[in-house]
């Protein structure tokens, strides 16, 4: 598991990470709303799209869900952007920061930093030698 995360970083870089992430899961949740309520999209979609928010809101499996979430948010752009001109932009805009969070990983403030952080092995001299 460890393979899926390239690091997690901690000060200024992982509080940005969490805030890209909150916001990124807040604005899925929001859109699987919509989307439930619209008919857009089937009502599973809307279910899956709000689990990725989740998701990303608490930082677990966060290379998955940011996939995932580019691609429903993906697919609702190409089927729902001709409702709203606004929709395709900021939607996109979803999609771009749901791919960096793939790419990126989820930073220190996570579940996936907690559960797959890097660990310091402390090897006594008595074993050593």
């Amino acid at each position: 598991m460890q393979r899926l995360f390239t690091a997690f970083p901690g000060g200024a870089p992982g509080a940005g990470l969490l805030l890209l992430r909150g916001a990124t899961g807040i604005s899925a949740i929001a859109d699987a709303g919509w989307i439930a309520s619209s008919g857009v999209m089937p009502w599973i979609w809307a279910a899956v799209l709000a689990f990725c928010g989740v998701l990303l809101l608490i930082g677990l499996v966060t290379p998955v869900a940011g996939a995932s979430l580019a691609v429903i948010q993906g697919a609702l752009v190409l089927g729902a952007a001709p409702l709203a001109e606004s929709l395709g932009r900021r939607e996109m805009l979803l999609v771009a920061v749901a791919l960096a969070l793939t790419f990126i990983g989820p930073g220190w403030l996570s579940v996936d930093a907690w559960l797959f952080g890097r660990r310091r092995i402390l090897i006594s001299e008595s074993v050593r030698h």
